[in-house]
């Protein structure tokens, strides 16, 4: 909970008094502080961790979820300042995906995050047309949870993207 809401001092103290180990240690749900962390967008604890407790940023942080890195839970709730450090100072693969095969594209544009799409495909060079292992694209999934704008970016980049047989890019 210290991580969560963002008390870095507790955070600390809790690792160097009381023997909490950040690397090893889950909560509940099984989220790792690391990724707790990133889903919270609680940049000055996720720096700490991984600069000074030695954590991994590609680790699949959540036991019960679907594979997704703190990139990844930094996508989809909108913390673009942190997606952004961890790519500059971890090199974090942008093309990434989770075990479903989505990538920052597919999450994106289910939440309907705009801004960081134009950034993963006009300053990352990420293609748009990517789909998942279940051929979805990006501009399905905004469409499916009623995200108009991003629907609208992306139909305007890959005008054919609603059909995802006409997409023949892949996650790596």
């Amino acid at each position: 909970e210290a991580v969560a809401h963002g008390h870095i001092d507790l955070a600390k103290w809790l690792v160097t008094h009381a023997g909490v180990d950040p690397i090893v240690e889950r909560d509940a749900e099984g989220d790792t502080v690391l990724s707790t962390a990133a889903f919270n967008g609680k940049f000055e604890i996720l720096k700490w961790l991984l600069q000074d407790c030695g954590m991994e940023p590609l680790l699949h942080n959540r036991n019960h979820d679907v594979g997704k890195t703190p990139f990844l839970w930094t996508i989809e709730n909108d913390h673009l300042n942190i997606t952004k450090w961890l790519v500059e100072h971890y090199n974090c693969d942008v093309t990434q995906a989770d075990n479903t095969g989505d990538t920052a594209v597919h999450i994106a544009g289910f939440f309907g995050h705009v801004h960081i799409l134009k950034w993963l495909s006009e300053e990352m060079g990420m293609s748009l047309a990517v789909t998942t292992e279940t051929n979805t694209t990006a501009a399905i999934l905004a469409a499916w949870n009623g995200k108009l704008e991003c629907l609208q970016y992306l139909v305007e980049k890959v005008p054919r993207l609603l059909f995802a047989e006409d997409s023949a890019v892949k996650p790596r």
